[in-house]
């Protein structure tokens, strides 16, 4: 078939975000290189072993051969010892024969190692960044700055026509009058209860302040009240505390906005001019305190997200106290549940989580979910890190089938956004059949060639957008869930998102100390990614939660 062309935007685009198995991606090939080094010193070494066996046998058959032409000579009639001697000629030669086609052998597999190992180190000199692996583009070196689409030749700035984007006027705590010759240009015309028209600017200030209550008990033992127990407890070790306005700020400004404890302490004293002084460990305490009050909210956002008809999970590795473990995000593009695992399988997580759920799963590509969740799942498979695969293959392998694949699912993307916007909901049976054959073609064909070329090649040892091919073609109905159900995305953007906060969270010092200070992390950022899908206020929800205590 006559492939497609790949387009100049192909090498610009979806650039997304990274994930750790490009470490492991790197080690591999560092112990491949190795291994394969390491099995070049041992043929090498057995060649030569062979070569030395080779020349004493050459030697070994001199001699016989002087002393069988030394036997003839003296005309020794010892028939046996003759016979003996020319079995013992025959036996060397043979022996000769099998070293030199052994050796043989081992020059042809010494260059076929030669060549592999010539692969993986051109592999590895291979540039890669945000477009063709897991990097993210935070990492991307020499990156080109600013817009990656062509020049235009239109002015910088706002084009005739262009709706001005300006914020709206509120309700003024504070008028100031004044009559003048000419108001600015960006004044807004108004008039006054008595009709007379004027124009109004606003300027909006910010003034952070603290105010502290004090509270003054008179001890009277006939006439006084009883305290109710929550206040007695709330100051049974110190006479001073802090609202919940207080801890909601400062849980909100951890997480949310990813400050250390020790820098957010001094922030909090420097705002308050000194009224806020706090220790990291009281802000420790507080989130432990959040986490638990947060239960009811969150399974409030569990119960949305099982009635959900897509989900998308995706995970990342979480460092606590120097070991590994993991988060995990669960959404549906505006509720999200964090889990802390010790695993990444672990049944605390998704995997616990989703025995009871009956609808499609969006993910990527991690085997557990297909072998350990209910048969009454459908999966779908994340197409941006194949769109990446398939890139890295045109740029290292120079691959026309993976441009072709990449054109191919990028039209039936084009092509199924066109027709949602039309108000259609499902591709034409006669469409999708079309897709699926030239999806199939390309795959199966680019597998045949490769391996026509590469016949001795072992699994571990062919082009990485081979085993891609080989992945899309086992599991097609997953990667193609996006256009034969409009429902699922073409890529698992929404969970990769989620992630974010933790790539933010790895930045800042004061990390878990424990699985329950990760858990409590999960438990309160699943509030604030909810809070932030959903368009609520994150600081007043917080707020509301820690007053219902």
């Amino acid at each position: 078939m006559a492939y497609g062309t790949l387009s100049p935007e192909f090498y610009h685009q979806n650039k997304k975000y990274f994930d750790d198995r490009l470490v492991q991606v790197l080690e591999n090939l560092d112990k491949k290189n190795k291994a394969l080094n390491e099995k070049i010193e041992v043929y090498e070494a057995k060649r030569l072993m062979d070569q030395q066996k080779i020349t004493d046998l050459r030697f070994r058959l001199k001699d016989t051969t002087l002393k069988l032409g030394s036997l003839k000579l003296k005309k020794k009639t010892a028939d046996e010892r003759l016979d003996e001697i020319e079995e013992s000629v025959t036996k060397l030669y043979d022996d000769l024969d099998d070293a030199l086609k052994e050796n043989v052998d081992l020059h042809k597999r010494i260059k076929e190692l030669e060549e592999e190992l010539k692969k993986y180190r051109t592999a590895r000199r291979v540039k890669t960044d945000s477009t063709n692996s897991n990097l993210p583009p935070s990492q991307d070196e020499f990156r080109k700055r600013g817009s990656l689409r062509p020049k235009s030749d239109k002015p910088v700035g706002g084009q005739p026509g262009h709706k001005v984007h300006r914020k709206s006027q509120t309700k003024a705590d504070r008028v100031i009058c004044a009559r003048v010759k000419k108001a600015p240009t960006g004044a807004e015309y108004k008039t006054d209860q008595s009709g007379e028209s004027y124009y109004a600017v606003q300027e909006i200030s910010c003034d952070l302040r603290t105010t502290v209550t004090e509270f003054r008990y008179y001890i009277d033992e006939e006439n006084g009240t009883e305290l109710p127990e929550a206040v007695m407890n709330k100051y049974k070790i110190s006479s001073v505390t802090y609202a919940s306005s207080v801890k909601a700020l400062a849980l909100y400004m951890n997480y949310k906005g990813a400050i250390a404890l020790e820098r957010l302490t001094v922030m909090l004293k420097e705002i308050s001019n000194g009224s806020i002084d706090i220790k990291p460990s009281t802000i420790v305490n507080w989130t432990k305190e959040f986490s638990k009050l947060s239960e009811e909210e969150r399974q409030k956002i569990a119960e949305i997200l099982l009635q959900s008809e897509v989900l998308h999970v995706d995970e990342t590795g979480w460092k606590i106290n120097g070991i590994q473990e993991w988060l995990h995000a669960i959404s549906n593009g505006e509720q999200t549940l964090y889990f802390m695992t010790d695993s990444r399988s672990g049944e605390d997580g998704p995997l616990g989580f989703l025995q009871n759920y009956d609808g499609i799963v969006s993910h990527d590509h991690f085997k557990s979910y297909y072998s350990r969740l209910p048969e009454k799942i459908s999966h779908a498979e994340c197409n941006a890190h194949i769109d990446r695969a398939l890139k890295r293959g045109v740029d290292e392998y120079d691959s026309i089938a993976c441009a072709a694949l990449t054109n191919l699912l990028h039209s039936a993307l084009h092509r199924k956004k066109g027709l949602q916007k039309s108000g259609c909901a499902q591709m034409a049976e006669e469409e999708l059949e079309e897709i699926r054959r030239q999806y199939r073609e390309i795959i199966v064909t680019e597998i045949d060639r490769y391996s026509a070329e590469n016949p001795d090649i072992s699994c571990d040892g062919e082009a990485d957008y081979i085993k891609v091919f080989r992945r899309m073609l086992e599991y097609e109905e997953e990667h193609l869930r996006f256009i034969t159900d409009f429902r699922v995305e073409y890529t698992n953007t929404i969970a990769e998102r989620c992630m974010r906060v933790a790539k933010a969270r790895k930045k800042i010092s004061g990390q878990s100390k424990n699985m329950d200070r990760g858990k409590d992390f999960a438990n309160i950022q699943s509030i604030i990614q909810t809070a932030n899908w959903t368009g609520q206020n994150t600081l007043e929800l917080m707020r509301g939660i820690i007053e219902s205590s």
